[in-house]
């Protein structure tokens, strides 16, 4: 069954989108983590370095951010979504990264799910070169 997209759900996935970049831009790991789901499976690609489940997720961003540059400062030069149920929708685009005086552009691809709390990411791809 083909669910239609909705203004309402895209609307929520695009803020959910926005709130990451701007966690991320915080340097805040514990930001960073709560626009990820808590209670699913995660499963997170930061360049080639897969990361399953939340502790491990943790543990990267908590050494990156303690590394010059800290996470750096996370923008979309655009994104599209697709909403496949009334729960599930995959974002892909191009995310910037500046970080220590460097710009990097990457592609990205994230699966969220509609929680109690909002609209999670569960499966975060970020395809960037090794130095960003």
């Amino acid at each position: 069954v083909v669910v239609p997209a909705t203004a309402e759900a895209c609307d929520a996935v695009s803020n959910t989108l926005v709130a990451a970049a701007e966690a991320w831009s915080s340097g805040d790991v514990e930001a960073v983590m709560a626009t990820y789901v808590a209670d699913e499976p995660l499963l997170v690609f930061l360049g080639d370095t897969p990361l399953k489940g939340p502790d491990a997720v943790r543990a990267a961003l908590q050494a990156r951010s303690a590394q010059p540059g800290g996470l750096g400062q996370m923008t979309y030069e655009w994104f599209e979504t697709l909403q496949f149920d009334v729960n599930t929708t995959v974002a892909s685009g191009r995310v910037v990264v500046r970080r220590a005086g460097k710009t990097q552009r990457g592609l990205f691809t994230r699966v969220l799910r509609r929680t109690p709390e909002g609209w999670r990411i569960v499966h975060d791809q970020l395809a960037w070169g090794a130095d960003a």
